[in-house]
C-alpha cells in the first residue's frame, strides 16, 4: 500500500533468465553476471506480481527481458531465436499485458551482460530471433489468450491455446528440452503448422522450438482444461511438520488427483501435509 497509488497506472519489472529456459528459471540475471538465485519460479513470480497489480487497478508490463548471443550468459543465435518467443508467450499466460524485448540492436562497444541481446547484430543483419519475433507477432499478437492444455501429464511440454479474431484457433506448442511426437488429437485437429520462423511444415514431433497449430474448433476435454488452473506458485516451499492447501480455479466437475507424493508425504483433497520425520528433498508432483 502506498499514498502514491494513485499516480502510476503500470507496475513494471525486469526479467532474465540467463541460459536457463524460461519454463523452470528459478534465476534472474538481472543484477549482475553472477546468477541469482530466488525461491520462486521465474512464472510463479510474474503470476504474483500480474496478480497485485491487478488487485489494485494496475497493468502488469514486462519491461525488460532478452537473451545474451555473445557476452555475459550467452546462448548462441539459434537458442536465442528459440527463447524470445517462449518468453512472450508464457509471460503472456502469467497475464502480463505488455511484454518488452531488450534489446533492438547490439550495444556497440559492449562487451558485458545485455550486450549481445539485439535482433541485429552490430553489423545491422536480422539474426534468426528478428524471424521468430515477426512470426510470433502474425500468429499471436491480436489473439487472446484461453490458457494452457495438458498433454497426458508431460510436464515438459507447453501448448497454450489463443483464440482469434476470425473465431478459429492458434495453439503454440513446444517441450522445454525433450522431444515427443505430436499428440495425435493436436495432429488430427490442426488444419495448418507454421514452425518457429513462419514457414508452413508438417512435423511429426514437437521439440524447444515453437510451432504455431491452427485448429477451427477446440478438442473435445479441452474446455474444461483451459478453465482449470493452478492458483497457488508451481514451486511449493515447505518444511516437515508443515501443511500448505493449494488454490485451484476450476469447475465444479473436475477431479484432480495427486501423482509422486514421497514417503511421508499426504494429501487430503488439496492439502499437503509433511510428517515431522521426511528429510530435506525437492521433488516433483502432478495433480492431474
Amino acid at each position: 500500500e502506498s499514498k502514491y497509488g494513485d499516480t502510476f497506472s503500470v507496475v513494471n519489472y525486469h526479467y532474465y533468465t540467463g541460459i536457463i529456459p524460461p519454463e523452470i528459471s528459478s534465476v534472474n540475471t538481472n543484477a549482475g553476471v553472477a546468477d541469482s538465485h530466488e525461491q520462486l519460479y521465474y512464472l510463479d513470480r510474474l503470476r504474483m506480481i500480474n496478480q497485485l497489480a491487478r488487485k489494485h487497478g494496475k497493468e502488469a508490463w514486462l519491461t525488460e527481458i532478452g537473451y545474451d548471443v555473445t557476452f555475459g550468459p550467452a546462448v548462441g543465435s539459434y537458442n536465442q531465436a528459440v527463447f524470445l518467443p517462449r518468453s512472450y508467450l508464457t509471460a503472456r499466460w502469467a497475464d502480463t499485458d505488455k511484454i518488452f524485448w531488450y534489446f533492438d540492436r547490439d550495444v556497440k562497444r559492449s562487451k558485458g551482460i545485455f550486450g549481445s541481446c539485439g535482433l541485429y547484430d552490430l553489423n545491422n543483419n536480422v539474426r534468426p530471433s528478428g524471424a521468430a519475433l515477426a512470426a510470433l507477432s502474425r500468429e499471436t499478437a491480436t489473439a487472446s489468450m484461453l490458457g494452457r492444455v495438458d498433454f497426458n501429464g508431460n510436464t515438459d511440454a507447453w501448448c497454450l491455446v489463443f483464440k482469434k479474431d476470425n473465431g478459429s484457433y492458434v495453439v503454440p506448442a513446444w517441450t522445454i528440452r525433450e522431444m515427443i511426437p505430436v499428440p495425435k488429437l493436436l495432429q488430427k485437429e490442426s488444419s495448418k503448422v507454421t514452425d518457429l520462423f513462419g514457414n508452413q511444415v508438417t512435423p511429426t514431433h514437437l521439440a524447444p522450438e515453437v510451432h504455431y497449430f491452427h485448429l477451427d474448433a477446440l478438442p473435445a476435454g479441452w474446455s474444461s482444461m483451459l478453465a482449470t488452473d493452478l492458483v497457488s506458485p508451481a514451486m511449493l516451499l515447505m518444511r516437515a511438520g508443515e501443511s500448505e492447501a493449494l488454490e485451484i480455479k476450476s469447475p465444479d466437475n473436475v477431479k484432480l488427483e495427486w501423482s509422486g507424493l514421497p514417503k511421508g508425504v499426504k494429501a487430503d483433497q488439496l492439502t499437503l501435509s509433511i510428517a515431522p520425520d521426511v528429510p530435506e528433498q525437492k521433488v516433483p508432483l502432478q495433480l492431474k
